[in-house]
């Protein structure tokens, strides 16, 4: 059975018309959903600094004038992450480190401790080293900049330890 198309998306067969299938619309987020995230970005952020209860609410009321993250309306929300992000929160989508990022984590920690530089270069200490500096126990957590200073500072360690690393 032959196909014929006599309009764009529309082929015709033998028996009748059908339109070419469409891919499905992905479902909109409702403004309920997106108050939700907004308000965990903000308790993830808050966390991430560390803030206690009465810092946290204190904050809060500084930025828009209510003392619990439920209360505040759309332009609180915004304004209370941008200021998280100010201070160095990473709220919001992030992205994985690329390729290779977790990976070289793993290569410059063993070298560290094949020089002696490092006491324990064991897969455990190198989790804690992370936890640490950057508040996640897996490389393969961090987001791209993240890994990118982990690696970087590791580095700088080695330069400082007189460690010669082949990159």
């Amino acid at each position: 059975m032959s196909m014929t198309e006599i309009a764009p998306g529309v082929r015709v067969g033998k028996h009748e018309a059908k339109p070419a299938k469409k891919r499905a619309a992905r479902p909109a987020r409702s403004a309920d959903d997106l108050r939700r995230a907004e308000i965990a970005q903000i308790k993830i952020g808050a966390k991430q600094l560390g803030l206690e209860d009465d810092a946290y609410r204190d904050m809060l009321f500084a930025l828009a004038r209510v003392r619990s993250a439920a209360d505040l309306d759309w332009t609180g929300r915004k304004r209370v992450i941008e200021h998280l992000k100010a201070c160095g929160a990473t709220v919001g989508k992030q992205r994985k480190p690329r390729d290779g990022q977790a990976e070289k984590i793993s290569v410059l920690w063993a070298a560290l401790a094949q020089a002696g530089v490092v006491r324990d270069g064991s897969p455990a200490a190198l989790s804690a080293w992370l936890k640490r500096q950057t508040r996640m126990s897996a490389a393969e957590w961090l987001s791209t900049a993240e890994a990118s200073r982990v690696i970087e500072s590791l580095k700088s360690w080695a330069a400082r330890a007189g460690v010669a690393l082949a990159d």
